[in-house]
């Protein structure tokens, strides 16, 4: 950005970081790609090792489910991008709460829509087999340890390089 250097006495204090660049670099926007891709892995294996799949995948057999894995790894993205955001956040105000908090019980009312409440009314046509799997799969994947414990797993995983950083800055 280009500005004339005799605005920077005439600018507050509050403008001067992002003027002169020192919040968002080039290094910090690579950093947090690294961070989404790495959240990304995680987020695609864990549940597969926390829940256990075998190379054939067989529900029918007892292994979980494609839906199984995929709202396990769904509950991971939100939950470790949301403790993510609330680690960048230097002020918390009455806002922050809301929004870091709210998208959290937004997904968990969502959660609970996919999981109890079968879509009807104007959706006459729509492939009720296809649903199946998902009705009770809340129920199904918070019952088992193995979910709570993956995503901890995970969680600590995708946040340790933010602590890292931060512990080595300071």
């Amino acid at each position: 950005q280009v500005y004339a250097r005799s605005f920077d006495t005439d600018l507050p204090k509050l403008y001067q970081p992002g003027l002169q660049r020192s919040i968002y670099t080039h290094r910090g926007f690579a950093r947090w790609m690294l961070e989404g891709t790495a959240l990304a892995v995680l987020a695609a294996f864990v549940p597969m090792l926390a829940l256990g799949t075998s190379s054939l995948s067989a529900p029918h057999l007892g292994d979980p489910g494609f839906h199984q894995l995929s709202f396990f790894s769904m509950c991971i993205t939100c939950f470790v991008t949301n403790m993510r955001l609330a680690l960048e956040v230097y002020s918390w105000t009455f806002m922050e709460h809301i929004a870091i908090w709210g998208t959290l019980i937004v997904f968990e009312i969502s959660c609970i829509l996919f999981s109890f409440v079968t879509p009807g009314g104007a959706w006459e046509t729509f492939n009720w087999t296809a649903w199946g799997p998902l009705y009770f799969m809340l129920v199904k994947v918070y019952a088992q340890p193995a979910f709570w414990l993956g995503t901890v797993l995970a969680t600590t995983l995708a946040l340790f390089p933010r602590f890292a950083h931060r512990g080595y800055e300071k």
